[in-house]
């Protein structure tokens, strides 16, 4: 891994420097898909240099391979020793804890303008998912951060910010039907499975405002001690009991308060989407390789063992670097699913030249690729061709085959090569020659 620092330049291009002496690296953004909280992620990292890098404004995180894994704002680059420097860089979210918003009432006015108020003046790109820009928002914001007021809508309008490998805030939906599999072969010994304590009950406190008909109707009410004239506020608890709680299970209810935005129109659904991950004891915590194929916020199932699978959100993604890319991933609200066998056969002429097992939840609509294959049969060698670039097909309960057939591309033997397979002939000029090229 290695790092790229950028410098802005006024009126011009930024200057760049990289640095290939690093050492540790801690990379392990996390999210909040409950949308109470707002995580900002970012990496730490000790560069080796005498360079001074006090005043960089950009970091980009990138692999040997120049893959660039995520960029950042520099917020902090401090000399800890005559050769080592200490870089901080998070996410633009970072910006917004330093934004102070004056109080606001809404009315069912659209996300898309309150967001849009939020980071009003703020150097930051941000990009509202299209499904939640038009969602009401009704309610009161007290004078807050600007961090605070984004994390209150996300709750209102079941969101979460999207921000491990890019430099944007990305609100989305939270995702309620993903399908991504960690296959067995990207992990590292089996997950674990741990248990939290039950939480028997979700209770949100809900908030309808009104107009007070006069000053002293609403000094006169208790609402003068927290809302501006002329509001005045009326409360209502909403409670929901988990069904899947033992009676012996002791009481423990986790409860919501405060949030003026939430009001009749939208605490069903918030008390279901917390109950969607409370009420479930179940975390499951696995190595895998992870090229970013997996990030926080994503619905993943994950097989803990030969005969069960998991699927829940990915809370956290802690990333070490070596040979390959391995992270360590937190579930959350986790259950389980009805897995299946899926057996690849690979044939040719009727025969079997290879086999690949896959442990996959039923009814996943499966891709896999079809790999070429090498095979030496009695002193001769050949290169096997798959006749459909990939197995699809829906897992069913119990075992399910999946037969595909190859055809040979390439022969050898006594280094002698043939050819059997030819995609395309093309006729290409090189030094007023005419070349045949083979594909």
């Amino acid at each position: 891994m290695y790092v790229t620092l950028y410098t802005y330049v006024e009126g011009g291009l930024p200057s760049w420097v990289e640095y290939r002496q690093i050492k540790g690296l801690k990379y392990a953004p996390d999210v909040d898909v409950t949308g109470n909280s707002l995580p900002i992620p970012g990496f730490e990292v000790d560069i080796i240099t005498t360079d001074d890098l006090s005043g960089v404004d950009y970091a980009v995180l990138s692999d040997d391979l120049d893959q660039e894994w995520c960029s950042y704002d520099v917020t902090f680059a401090e000399r800890v020793d005559e050769n080592t420097v200490h870089v901080k860089a998070q996410n633009i979210l970072y910006k917004l804890e330093y934004v102070e918003l004056e109080a606001a009432m809404y009315n069912g006015a659209a996300a898309s303008v309150v967001v849009a108020g939020i980071f009003d003046g703020v150097t930051a790109e941000y990009d509202l998912h299209e499904d939640l820009r038009n969602v009401p928002i009704t309610g009161f914001c007290p004078a807050q951060t600007a961090r605070e007021r984004l994390a209150w809508v996300c709750f209102a309008i079941g969101a979460y910010v999207r921000a491990t490998f890019v430099n944007t805030a990305q609100i989305q939906p939270v995702d309620e039907t993903g399908d991504v599999v960690v296959p067995y072969n990207r992990t590292f010994w089996r997950p674990t499975v741990s248990y939290e304590e039950w939480v028997t009950a979700v209770k949100v406190t809900t908030y309808t405002f009104r107009q007070a008909a006069s000053e002293q109707e609403w000094r006169d009410s208790d609402s003068s001690y927290m809302f501006p004239l002329p509001w005045i506020a009326t409360e209502q608890v909403v409670t929901l009991a988990n069904p899947s709680a033992p009676a012996r299970a002791p009481e423990n209810v986790k409860e919501i308060e405060g949030v003026y935005l939430v009001n009749p129109s939208n605490v069903s659904g918030i008390v279901s989407r917390l109950a969607k991950y409370w009420f479930k004891r179940e975390t499951v915590t696995l190595d895998c390789i992870n090229n970013r194929e997996y990030a926080p916020g994503d619905l993943v199932t994950v097989a803990v063992d030969d005969t069960t699978m998991m699927r829940g959100y990915i809370q956290s993604a802690s990333w070490r670097f070596g040979v390959q890319a391995r992270s360590t991933l937190k579930l959350i609200g986790a259950e389980a699913r009805t897995g299946a066998r899926l057996t690849v056969n690979y044939l040719y002429s009727g025969g079997r030249i290879g086999q690949a097992v896959y442990f996959l939840p039923v009814s996943y609509a499966y891709s896999i690729e079809n790999p070429f294959l090498d095979r030496t049969w009695e002193g001769r060698r050949y290169v096997y061709r798959p006749e459909d670039e990939a197995a699809t097909g829906t897992i069913a309960a119990g075992e399910n085959v999946d037969n595909e057939d190859y055809d040979v591309a390439l022969e050898w033997y006594r280094n002698v090569l043939a050819v059997y397979y030819v995609d395309g002939i093309e006729a290409e000029s090189s030094g007023g020659d005419t070349i045949g090229v083979i594909t």
